[in-house]
């Protein structure tokens, strides 16, 4: 019970901490004693697409970006996923011999550490464990399914938008979101060149959609919904 109180106060967030009460009591404590507490810090990759796959983390703490590299070499971040949540486990379960996706540490990251056969052990002796990662896999898919449909025909002044948007529901305080983002790291997110970022940028400045101060794009309110309503 030591060891899941110590990942349970490394979750920090109280929805995390929720998850983990419930799920590590159904892991043979066997294979608890095996697992190991990872942190990290923001900007590392913690998975790296391509790589044999050999171990699943359970995202304890913080925000990752998962990316995949198009032919064309543009990297494109498909998704976002903060804590609670697990990486690794689609490869694992469907027996992929590669991860099929870049993670990267968007903010300083705990996560909990399995191998991959400890993992498949897991799920094989606990029925009610599965469920719960795979109730987990779902949620995490729909979520993308969604994004992707949204992007799927979407021009560049309309992914953006529809990103900034996004943005300011999860950073935003007190009516305002402040974005102190690289314009190649909002060009990698929407699949398109820095330079059409900027030229959109310029053009949401003009029509009063976003705001900037110094290198940072504001977003009000008022500005967050017009974002939200933008269509091309």
């Amino acid at each position: 019970m030591d060891i899941i109180k110590k990942y349970i106060t490394a979750a920090r967030d109280g929805t995390a901490q929720q998850w983990l009460s419930e799920l590590l009591p159904l892991m043979p404590d066997e294979l608890l004693q095996k697992s190991r507490l990872i942190e990290r810090h923001k900007g590392n990759i913690m998975i790296r697409m391509g790589e044999a796959v050999e171990s699943v983390y359970l995202l304890i703490d913080g925000e990752i970006n998962i990316m995949n590299e198009l032919p064309s070499g543009i990297i494109y971040s498909f998704a976002k996923l903060r804590a609670p949540g697990i990486l690794g486990e689609n490869e694992s379960l469907a027996n992929f011999p590669n991860y099929r996706a870049t993670v990267v540490c968007e903010t300083r990251c705990a996560f909990l550490y399995l191998s991959k056969h400890d993992f498949l052990t897991w799920m094989k002796k606990s029925p009610e464990a599965l469920y719960r990662v795979t109730v987990q896999i779902i949620r995490k898919h729909a979520a993308q399914v969604t994004r992707d449909r949204t992007f799927l025909f979407a021009t560049g002044e309309t992914r953006l938008a529809y990103l900034l948007a996004k943005y300011y529901e999860t950073k935003a305080a007190n009516g305002i979101c402040e974005l102190n983002i690289p314009r190649s790291q909002l060009a990698d997110e929407i699949g398109f060149c820095v330079k059409t970022v900027d030229r959109c940028v310029g053009k949401f400045k003009n029509l009063g959609m976003v705001g900037r101060r110094g290198m940072k794009i504001t977003i009000t309110d008022r500005q967050y919904r017009r974002l939200l309503d933008f269509n091309v």
